[in-house]
């Protein structure tokens, strides 16, 4: 298969944090949605899963959803530890409370949760096979995260503008949970909704002068300049 660059796979995976989990435990295959979290610094997914997928030979998360133009996860789970409480608190600020109903849980009946905590061995998109390593880099916007989200969330009538100017939607009670090279993420009022920079932006400071650009054309819209 044809070497790929990971640029285009690692793009679709920074958008999205909901996927497809493909499993298959005593020959049955199962796919279900789930809501993922990506570790800033180590190359970790992260979600809540129930015993019958812990116990599952394999495990593949399809990105943004099932099909074969998908971007593919196969993924390792590491059966020995549960993702640590700084990932699961990530998880939590991101989606909200773990859903009642696990992946695995049979018949709509609740499992206890066990926090997966998920590397990737390598991934496809298309004919292409991504080196896992290369496709979760860490996030070279880490460090500033809290203080992007502080300051974003300081007004939040003007992130709702900001929404409403660069994602399209102006959410009533929007929150700022995180950011990456080519985006924020922001908890709207029907799950995540993404605010692309348009390009890659790794440089620290240049994220929050383009931040601090939209945040400043929100208060001038809302002063009706």
């Amino acid at each position: 298969m044809p070497e790929h660059d990971p640029r285009e796979a690692r793009s679709i995976l920074l958008r999205s944090r909901e996927g497809a989990l493909a499993w298959s435990s005593l020959g049955e295959d199962r796919v279900e949605r789930v809501r993922f979290v990506l570790d800033p610094s180590e190359r970790v997914v992260a979600l809540p899963v129930s015993a019958p997928v812990v116990e599952a030979e394999s495990h593949v998360l399809y990105v943004p959803e099932e099909g074969d133009d998908a971007l593919q996860l196969l993924l390792d789970l590491d059966r020995e530890r549960q993702a640590p409480e700084a990932l699961v608190d990530r998880w939590r600020i991101h989606h909200g409370d773990a859903p009642r109903r696990l992946p695995g849980d049979f018949k709509g009946e609740p499992g206890k949760v066990w926090w997966g905590r998920f590397t990737v061995d390598t991934a496809r998109l298309g004919s292409a096979v991504i080196d896992g390593e290369a496709l979760l880099a860490p996030n070279p916007l880490a460090p500033i995260e809290p203080r992007i989200c502080r300051r974003m969330n300081a007004d939040r009538d003007a992130l709702r503008r900001v929404c409403e100017a660069v994602g399209g939607a102006a959410p009533r009670e929007p929150l700022c949970v995180g950011i990456d090279e080519e985006g924020v993420h922001v908890r709207a009022d029907g799950g995540l909704m993404r605010l692309p920079f348009g390009g890659a932006i790794t440089a620290p400071d240049e994220a929050e002068r383009t931040l601090d650009g939209w945040l400043r054309s929100a208060a001038a819209r809302g002063d009706g300049r």
